[in-house]
């Protein structure tokens, strides 16, 4: 009698067991063939998204940028090559139609960190004005969203703001207070305010989510990728991150290429670099944090690139 129930329990548990792995094949099958076919992908951010912007705002900017990544006529980013979203776009190129459907195109967010900036030296480095200011900032990226909401985007990848303690032009010519340095050597009272920045947009998503059911948000924690590429930068096979590859170390503001290429103090291995001109990422930087955020280790849904369409 229990051989009989036992051989019951045995094909009963093996069926279950087949059951089970066939419908995880399918569910399987049916993800992969689900993976986000977007029109087109949208980027608004600032410089350090988009290091485009001085050149379509102000003026042209010269060699040696661009050089790893030649832009059609002259150069026209604050960088050596290409930027995370250039990356994000090879990670999606082979699923990118021709036609342009905006309701159906991928928008990339990544704000904060200028803004944050700006108030800083506005508010006379007053860091608690500055934190005061965050409600503001998010009430106009909230306003900015349902702006392209209303146009038809219906899916949005935002970063939140990097760390922006950590940029190594700003650091050379202001040094931080005594014991304002973090575990990655940056000015631990900016990356403190980044974090809250980040807090409050994190809970501002989580609202629009409500909000605007039929869209679809992915937070993507570009902080933490851009701070553990600085504190471990000599492990992950970059130099010092306190230094940077174009320009002058004297200038509080971006000099590579001012004055041409001659004129530009320029490191022998862009690849080494983490930051390009002491303010924007080098390509090599961009690249490493393109790959950790890409693949949905940093996101809130745990999604990845292709998937944020879900």
């Amino acid at each position: 009698m229990h051989t009989i129930v036992a051989k019951r329990m045995s094909y009963l548990v093996g069926f279950l067991v087949f059951l089970l792995a066939g419908l995880f094949t399918e569910v399987r099958g049916v993800n992969v063939s689900r993976k986000c076919k977007y029109s087109a992908i949208y980027n608004f951010g600032d410089s350090n998204s988009d290091t485009g912007t001085t050149s379509a705002a102000f003026t042209t900017i010269n060699p040696p940028n661009g050089e790893v990544f030649p832009q059609l006529i002259f150069p026209t980013r604050n960088c050596d090559g290409r930027l995370i979203i250039d990356f994000i776009d090879v990670a999606l190129r082979k699923r990118l139609p021709k036609s342009v459907d905006f309701s159906k195109a991928l928008y990339t967010i990544d704000i904060g960190q200028i803004d944050l900036a700006y108030s800083l030296f506005l508010n006379n480095n007053d860091y608690q004005s500055v934190k005061a200011s965050i409600p503001s900032l998010l009430s106009n990226f909230s306003q900015g969203v349902q702006q392209l909401y209303d146009e038809g985007a219906r899916f949005f990848w935002i970063h939140n703001t990097g760390s922006w303690g950590c940029v190594p032009r700003t650091n050379k010519n202001y040094k931080p207070s005594p014991g304002d340095t973090d575990s990655a050597g940056c000015r631990a009272s900016e990356n403190e305010i980044a974090r809250e920045f980040n807090k409050q947009l994190k809970e501002l998503v989580d609202g629009l989510r409500t909000k605007l059911p039929d869209a679809k948000f992915t937070y993507v924690d570009i902080y933490s990728a851009k701070f553990e590429l600085t504190k471990n930068a000599k492990d992950l096979g970059f130099a010092d991150p306190k230094e940077f590859c174009c320009g002058t170390i004297e200038s509080p503001t971006v000099d590579c290429g001012v004055n041409a290429k001659e004129a530009s103090r320029l490191c022998m291995d862009k690849s080494k670099y983490i930051t390009w001109d002491g303010i924007h990422y080098s390509e090599a930087a961009n690249k490493w944090v393109a790959d950790r955020i890409t693949n949905g280790s940093l996101s809130d849904p745990p999604v990845s690139v292709d998937m944020a369409c879900h």
